[in-house]
């Protein structure tokens, strides 16, 4: 249906031209230098209806439709439109919201002239929402990627000086063990090199295991070896370290009896994981609960600590690989322990959280889920 005037005689040629503007994806105005809509597209038709829930008709004025979130009239669009009446052409990207729908249009406004007098101005506007959503995710991708690498670089600085230091430790106790033999000491002094040289090659052990652990999770090929075993018994086991610190008083709180059917060894590391999380994010919590309860359908397993706690803002990045904490310092380690034990646990098909409020500590969490025992297991 044409909505232009037909009074011309060359009522074909304005017929042709009306389908033509009708053709278009955009919305097309023509406006007189009053503001008056002389012309306009069945797109603008269309999304009168849509946005602003009425028929759009000649003579209607255009500052009706040109309304800001707080329906007042746009000043971007009068402050444009005068420019245009000026004899500019202008391209104007906006983001605009019509009854909560929230779109980015790009509006052309050309100055229309017939034998140098002004007619009015053609307003052409595009909806771009489509491009902007790719370019903001474009922006975000790139900005994660900026994001991760960075964060690549400062893990690559701090796992270089965790391993240079149990490296550098160890070749100063094997160059110390060869001068003493050189020298014939007695056994004993040699004996407490090697003792140092052996505690080294463990961290260096670990080190390399948290690595490949992180590597794995990352490419999801962290296989299980699953046995029954005693719960109670491994959190003894993974708090004993600390225990013999002298620093720490652990209490183990559970049923001394409870046996549960998973990966013992890669549980002794989520456990071990939480604590050293106390040991560098609150290290005046002197105090730490262990404590394991059976569920309905799980076993829940918490580590709590009396420590500053954790930021809202920062709950949500615990679990991140790289995440330092709270507080950066030498003893932060590489940020990878957490992650390595969030991947351990979901590979359980378990729940792993943290439960926290700055000032008053955290409870660090994972469930284990129920599973039958299989034929020819213990009971």
């Amino acid at each position: 249906m044409p909505y232009f005037s037909s009074f011309n005689p060359m009522e074909r040629a304005v017929n042709i031209l009306s389908a033509v503007f009708d053709s278009f994806d955009d919305v097309w105005f023509f406006v007189s230098p009053d503001y008056y809509i002389r012309y306009f597209n069945q797109k603008a038709a269309t999304n009168s209806r849509i946005f602003h829930n009425c028929e759009l008709k000649p003579g209607d004025s255009i500052l009706s439709f040109a309304r800001d979130t707080q329906n007042k009239v746009d000043e971007r669009f009068v402050a444009s439109f005068k420019k245009a009446l000026r004899g500019e052409i202008i391209k104007v990207e906006d983001h605009v919201v019509y009854n909560s729908t929230s779109i980015w249009t790009r509006t052309k406004y050309t100055p229309v002239f017939e034998h140098g007098q002004l007619l009015g101005i053609s307003l052409l506007i595009e909806d771009i929402t489509p491009q902007k959503q790719i370019e903001e995710e474009r922006n975000k991708q790139q900005e994660e990627i900026i994001t991760i690498s960075s964060r690549t670089q400062e893990f690559v600085n701090i796992a270089s000086h965790e391993l240079k230091t149990p490296l550098t430790s160890l070749k100063a106790s094997l160059q110390i063990i060869s001068k003493l033999l050189d020298k014939k000491i007695n056994i004993t002094e040699i004996k407490r090199f090697i003792d140092k040289s052996n505690l080294s090659v463990t961290k260096l052990q670990n080190l390399i295991y948290i690595l490949l652990s992180a590597n794995r999770i990352s490419e999801g090929e962290l296989k299980l070896k699953k046995q029954h075993f005693n719960l109670y018994q491994l959190l003894e086991s993974s708090s004993e370290p600390l225990i013999l610190d002298g620093k720490y008083e652990i209490r183990i709180e559970g049923p001394r009896d409870l046996v549960v059917y998973a990966d013992r060894d890669k549980l002794d590391h989520v456990i071990t994981h939480m604590l050293n999380n106390v040991v560098k994010h609150a290290p005046k919590s002197d105090h730490i609960i262990l404590r394991f309860e059976e569920l309905s359908a799980s076993v829940k397993i918490s580590v709590q600590d009396f420590g500053p706690g954790i930021s809202k803002e920062k709950v949500q990045h615990v679990f991140k690989r790289y995440f330092q904490g709270e507080t950066k310092n030498s003893n932060s380690g590489m940020g990878l322990g957490l992650y390595i034990a969030d991947g351990i646990v979901k590979e359980h098909e378990g729940e792993i959280g943290v439960d926290t409020e700055k000032g008053k500590g955290s409870v660090f969490w994972f469930t284990l889920p129920k599973q039958a025992k299989e034929a020819g297991e213990p009971q």
